[in-house]
């Protein structure tokens, strides 16, 4: 850049020397600078060559593929970097306790952070007595009373009915689930309660003979030779 302006500088300056509106000594002057400026940009050129036929070839594929391992381990460290954020996966609620003792702690891969819940809908299980399962089916409407809140009816639909059975202290159960939608968060984890379940429909009568039924039909038939 030097150089080009210094030559314009000399173009001008000649052109007003033959006028004569300028003196020797500033035309002197003007050639001295160009001089200058075209020996500084010859000596760069020089020096430039020097440069590169000192560079190896062999250098500057090492060089080329050193700055792609640094590209991939700077991808690496990013995705590294963004597992230190943990995101909820759904729109829920933390019910973890005391997370805070959790500061300055390291936790290995699997490692259990915090348990979270969707809190939205909620599954509810309930316990059927194994001998009364026959007549509970799938769409069968339910009511239940949360011990927690006894002033609210919950309502739902029977979803699933777990295929084999459970051994408790009072028998044998199978459990039913229904889905209910919790919006307003009237019912949490843990909660306990009483549910009716609206089954088949059969005669008073034969409702309250079932037991007796069942007496005849299985522990009488048990005794028989």
């Amino acid at each position: 850049m030097r150089f080009i302006y210094s030559r314009k500088h000399l173009g001008r300056i000649e052109k007003l020397h033959r006028q004569g509106d300028v003196s020797q000594e500033t035309y002197e002057e003007a050639l001295k600078e160009n001089d200058i400026a075209r020996h500084t940009v010859l000596e760069k050129e020089d020096n430039l060559e020097v440069v590169k036929t000192r560079v190896n070839p062999h250098e500057i594929q090492s060089i080329k593929a050193e700055i792609e391992q640094l590209q991939h381990d700077l991808i690496y460290y990013r995705e590294l970097l963004a597992r230190t954020e943990l995101r909820m996966p759904f729109d829920g609620r933390i019910i973890t306790m005391r997370l805070k003792d959790l500061e300055n702690t390291y936790l290995e891969d699997d490692d259990l952070f915090a348990e979270v819940e969707d809190t939205r809908r909620v599954t509810i299980e309930i316990d059927i007595p194994e001998s009364d399962i026959a007549v509970v089916a799938i769409g069968d409407t339910m009511r239940l009373k949360p011990l927690l809140a006894p002033d609210i009816i919950v309502k739902g639909e029977i979803s699933q009915i777990y295929p084999t059975s459970f051994e408790t202290d009072y028998g044998n159960i199978v459990k039913v689930l229904t889905v209910i939608e919790n919006e307003d968060e009237a019912l949490r984890s843990g909660m306990t309660g009483f549910a009716k379940i609206n089954g088949k429909e059969m005669f008073l009568g034969e409702a309250f003979g079932r037991a007796l039924l069942r007496f005849v039909q299985i522990e009488v038939w048990s005794w028989l030779p």
